[in-house]
């Protein structure tokens, strides 16, 4: 018994323990490479949204225009590359509704207007017969 009362002794004292209810919580933060967008955009027919996130140059997003369209939305995976003060885009696009198919691609440039505001022009090709030409204003964060 008294070894066993010696050895918590040893136990307990040997390390100091944490008393204080407020322990600080570590924070889970990505780096600087995240980022968002946000725009308007307009084709010849039809207005849209577009909205993006993304981490590292690869983004993931929708595009939803209007009646022009049908109330066509398109979700996209896209890669870009920054050259100066232009950010140039392109990556597979998938229709989500309206009959559902997987399109050929988006592809476009994104030029900064003054901080993180971008001009905007995209070129989405649905199948080999038909494109639309998407111009606007975006917010890049």
């Amino acid at each position: 018994m008294r070894i066993l009362i010696l050895l918590m002794l040893i136990t307990l004292t040997s390390k100091g323990q944490e008393c204080n209810p407020y322990h600080t919580i570590p924070k889970y933060e990505l780096q600087s490479k995240k980022s968002a967008g946000l725009g308007y955009v307009s084709c010849f027919h039809a207005q849209g949204v577009v909205a993006e996130v993304g981490y590292d140059n690869v983004f993931i997003g929708v595009l939803a225009m209007g009646e022009g369209h049908h109330g066509a939305t398109y979700s996209f995976v896209q890669y870009d590359v920054q050259f100066g003060r232009a950010r140039i885009y392109g990556g597979p696009v998938y229709r989500l509704n309206n009959q559902p198919a997987l399109c050929i691609g988006r592809v476009g440039v994104d030029f900064q207007l003054y901080r993180w505001v971008y001009a905007s022009l995209s070129l989405l090709q649905p199948n080999k017969d038909v494109n639309y030409l998407h111009v606007g204003l975006k917010i890049n964060y």
